[in-house]
């Protein structure tokens, strides 16, 4: 996978610098082209006992009595709380909270989760962060200053903590609250939007419904009359999928997601970050959803069990979602985009189109058949364990951790940084690398007051300040201290950080994590990603105890034990 970061740069005086995203070339080993797929990283599985639960706690907020209210946080919390409640979840919905019934939703919810449950937690409404720690915003808060919110809000680590001090086996925490500035009526300079990037931990992973410094689309136009926002209406649709594993699931809403902004001229990509490498469905192979399952906008009258065959296509025309989907499969233009069309309206006008569309590609797009599960005997012991290796990748120091398990699992988190200096001015930056002495260039522009859009030769990024400051001029906008941004490369999730102080310096850093399937034998070993797909090969022989020289389609290099 190649993903490249240049760095805005700025000169100290009235422009400041900013960071941007190129496409840097991840070839630590043993693959180049595979967005990250060393050689595998695996965890143990846990797998739930026989009386493990499922169990959900969904917090819809519209109604704020000192910010401003939303529209469809409360029906989007319905809906989520319906295609869990089909997917066999015990499910407690909570609307329109205040402080302190929050706070004692959370504590009930925490004392009925067990060892080995698997938990959901969801949440629609207004959300902020403040020094880099995430706050749920219950309705009854005020907000007059920033100790404020962190007193009268709900911290999203403490859900986490709690999930992880009762050893649930599996905890998703989504998050539907990239929304604008809350108070932003009221004048007080918060944060506008986007939330800071989550550590999750093992067995835990968050979903938000943007990415920072991302605004999530509550609809599609004027004309789009779906109750639910565009991330939640892909979020159940999902769900309600007999036999998508859980990476699946969170491949496709962000996918979805993606294209359904794109046909509307907006950017949202789902935010993700993942400890857990077990296995889990909302609804496993070969069983359908509770029957008579329909969200909560639609009268039960209409409901229609997943397993039921498709209705007849109705007399009225497309619906603006409908359109929007089929625009933004014929932007893709792929065989992937029109079978997700075609998986989401069947009975569409267009479904002839997507037909002939389909029929013009090469290749029609065969689902490949999940890989066997690994056994004891699929994996040397000489590559079990855990290992590093350290290189340079397209003059990024690059550090790579992975970890292989006998289970058939592997893990891999991938850091690179780079240093140096910058100058910036008139929208346009150039850095210069300590090291290497590497010239990037790009350019940078605001967007909004309160964020920055850094674009390289091969893309670009949104970055947030790390601490809220002043507005941005927009027509000379100054990048100085601490920004974050997430970025989609390859199918995996880059949390990007640049710093750039006054002196004209720059610490740029990048990372990533991959899991997914590993086996190792007879000195070949082969990975599949989980996250996106990819399947890489190559051969490794043990040189001691300690080191393994791998190699593969990029080169080889020699990974160390720790």
């Amino acid at each position: 996978m190649a993903l490249n970061y240049d760095f805005e740069a700025t000169k100290p005086g009235p422009a400041a610098s900013r960071p941007t995203t190129k496409a840097m070339s991840i070839s630590t080993f043993p693959t180049r082209r595979s967005a990250l797929v060393l050689i595998g990283i695996t965890t143990l599985v846990l797998t739930a006992p026989a009386e493990a639960k499922r169990l959900a706690l969904v917090i819809g907020n519209d109604s704020y009595q000192h910010a401003d209210p939303l529209g469809n946080a409360r029906a989007d919390a319905r809906a989520v709380a319906d295609a869990l409640k089909a997917t066999n979840f015990r499910v407690t919905l909570k609307q329109d909270v205040g402080l302190q019934a929050m706070k004692e939703a959370l504590r009930t919810f925490k004392n009925e989760v067990a060892g080995g449950d698997e938990v959901v937690f969801y949440y629609a409404g207004h959300g902020v962060q403040l020094e880099g720690n995430n706050y749920m915003i219950p309705v009854d808060t005020a907000g007059d200053s920033a100790d404020q919110l962190k007193d009268d809000s709900v911290s999203l680590q403490r859900v986490l903590d709690d999930m992880q001090d009762q050893k649930a086996r599996f905890t998703l925490a989504i998050i539907d609250a990239c929304r604008d500035n809350p108070f932003k009526g009221n004048g007080r300079a918060l944060r506008t939007r986007g939330l800071a990037p989550v550590t999750a931990a093992d067995g835990q992973a968050v979903l938000y419904s943007a990415g920072a410094g991302q605004e999530a689309l509550d609809n599609l136009g004027p004309r789009d009359k779906d109750p639910n926002g565009v991330f939640t209406r892909v979020l159940i649709k999902e769900m309600k999928t007999p036999g998508l594993s859980f990476d699946q699931v969170i491949h496709d809403v962000r996918d979805q997601v993606v294209q359904l902004a794109k046909s509307v001229d907006h950017v949202q990509t789902p935010g993700y970050y993942s400890q857990f490498t077990g296995d889990f469905y909302f609804t496993a192979p070969g069983t359908a959803p509770a029957p008579g399952f329909a969200p909560a906008s639609v009268p039960a009258a209409q409901a229609v069990p997943v397993a039921a065959p498709a209705a007849p296509a109705a007399s009225h025309g497309p619906t603006a979602d409908e359109i929007a989907a089929f625009k933004a499969a014929d932007a893709a233009n792929s065989v992937t985009g029109w079978q997700i069309f075609k998986r989401n309206y069947p009975n569409s006008a267009y479904a002839t189109t997507a037909d002939i569309r389909l029929a013009s590609l090469e290749k029609p797009h065969v689902e490949a058949p999940a890989p066997p599960r690994a056994t004891r005997s699929d994996i040397d012991p000489a590559v079990i364990g855990n290992f590093e290796a350290d290189s340079v990748v397209d003059d990024y120091d690059t550090h790579v951790i992975y970890s292989i398990t006998a289970d058939g699992k592997y893990r891999l988190v991938t850091t690179q940084e780079e240093s140096g200096t910058y100058r910036s001015a008139f929208g346009i930056y150039r850095t210069t690398a300590a090291k290497t002495h590497r010239v990037r260039t790009g350019t940078y522009r605001a967007v909004g007051t309160t964020a920055i859009e850094v674009t390289g030769p091969t893309g670009s990024a949104v970055f947030q300040p790390a601490q809220p400051g002043a507005p941005l001029n927009p027509l000379q906008p100054v990048m100085l201290g601490i920004w974050h941004a997430t970025t989609l490369q390859g199918g995996l999730t880059w949390a990007l950080t640049i710093q750039n102080n006054p002196d004209g310096t720059y610490h740029f850093s990048a990372q990533t994590e991959d899991s997914g399937t590993y086996t190792a034998a007879n000195n070949q070993w082969r990975t599949t990603s989980a996250l996106t797909g990819q399947t890489n090969t190559g051969s490794y022989r043990a040189i001691d105890a300690r080191n393994v020289e791998f190699s593969g389609a990029a080169g080889t290099a020699i990974w160390k034990r720790q």
